[in-house]
């Protein structure tokens, strides 16, 4: 497991669900969305029920490493710290870019694969699907038929399903805004 690519991903995915969630919620830089709780309860319940959960080595916790080593399993846990505090404090004063259509293409990229990942498991993955349908709400109708349709052609045998869960959370987040969707998707 290379720790430096482990890491970036798991910021990578940190960041793509966090960006479209926090301009929902008003919010204009890294840091001010890491600081609202809402956001980082969100965070938490992708990041230990979704994100780390689609790596193989999560499952390793048997005690015992590979020659010695601590177990993949601790490490894993370890580089998610190592994110995590990349993401809090290193961009913390990074700006959040309204662009919808990034925000698509991230989500495909870096998210699709953590929710497909669960699917397999026979898990759901409220926390990946909760950010595509905030970066749904953000965008216009043509970048949101290009962004699904791009989807839809990698998520494969789970295209209904991303659709499906994406609009009922969309729904929510119109209806009665970001922070009465998380409630009613993680009851926090």
């Amino acid at each position: 497991m290379d720790g430096a690519v482990v890491t970036q991903q798991i910021s990578d995915a940190l960041m793509a669900a966090l960006t479209p969630v926090a301009l929902l919620r008003g919010r204009g830089t890294v840091g001010e969305a890491v600081a609202d709780l809402d956001i980082a309860t969100y965070l938490g319940h992708l990041l230990h029920g979704e994100v780390l959960p689609a790596f193989p080595e999560y499952d390793d916790d048997d005690g015992q490493g590979d020659d010695g080593a601590q177990p993949a399993h601790e490490t894993l846990l370890e580089l998610a710290d190592a994110a995590t505090d990349e993401v809090a404090t290193t961009q913390a004063g990074q700006p959040l870019v309204p662009d919808a259509a990034a925000g698509l293409a991230n989500w495909r990229e870096r998210l699709l694969p953590v929710a497909v990942a669960a699917w397999e498991r026979g898990d759901n993955a409220p926390g990946a699907i909760f950010a595509l349908a905030a970066a749904a709400a953000q965008a216009d109708p043509v970048d949101w038929r290009a962004g699904i349709e791009a989807t839809n052609a990698d998520a494969g045998k789970f295209a209904a399903r991303v659709q499906d869960e994406a609009t009922a959370i969309g729904e929510i987040i119109a209806e009665d805004g970001v922070k009465a969707a998380l409630k009613a998707v993680f009851g926090a």
